[in-house]
């Protein structure tokens, strides 16, 4: 019974649910961009194509995925807008986008007093070797929502992932793109509740 289980949940749940790369932005565009198909990031050329057809590719058609940034912004001073837009751009060797994607981002808003306040006290810990001299803020943003590369006829080339930020700043720190699987069905419930369903087949098994 306990083989049979290891069987079900192998099969039924993919060992690569969630990937996460690193973005490096260019300062002068706030723009990054990735390839899928290829270990090296935007270092590499994306017409280079010796590389990326030995590669494993990231998505399957069977699956609809949930993409996420995660961004660390350090404070500015003075203040900026307290809000721009991510755009998430999917697209092909050839350049053709495949998906798109605007999301807003709010910045914190602090009253002046607040920044005062937040400003001694980072000073004190900044002293006691408490704190790095740098206030940052991380954002999450949800970029896409199961999204499935089978609704595109392209979806078999699927090369690069661009991000771009606007208006243009320049106080990213450090910024993350993932991407899961969003389960369903039997997949779900062996991948979210593994003690119930292992107990449950176990049952199964030994009622039969």
């Amino acid at each position: 019974s306990i083989l049979f289980y290891i069987l079900l949940y192998r099969n039924l749940v993919p060992s690569n649910l969630s990937v996460s790369r690193d973005l490096y932005f260019d300062p002068s565009t706030s723009r990054a961009s990735i390839s899928l198909l290829s270990s090296h990031d935007q270092w590499i050329s994306s017409s280079s194509s010796s590389s990326s057809s030995t590669n494993q590719p990231h998505f399957t058609s069977t699956y609809s995925y949930d993409f996420w940034i995660t961004l660390t912004l350090y404070d500015a001073y003075p203040p900026i807008e307290n809000v721009f837009s991510c755009i998430l751009t999917l697209s092909d060797m050839d350049n053709y986008v495949l998906a798109r994607s605007v999301r807003p981002v709010h910045l914190s808003h602090r009253s002046f007093l607040v920044m005062y306040y937040e400003d001694i006290s980072d000073f004190i810990k900044y002293l006691l070797w408490f704190h790095d001299g740098r206030n940052v803020e991380r954002h999450t943003i949800k970029m896409m929502d199961s999204y499935n590369v089978g609704t595109s006829s392209s979806s078999s080339s699927l090369d690069r992932l661009n991000v771009t930020l606007h208006p243009h700043i320049n106080l990213v720190q450090s910024a993350t793109i993932s991407w899961e699987i969003r389960l369903s069905g039997l997949s779900y419930i062996l991948y979210e509740w593994r003690l119930i369903s292992f107990i449950t087949v176990l049952c199964c098994c030994i009622g039969i």
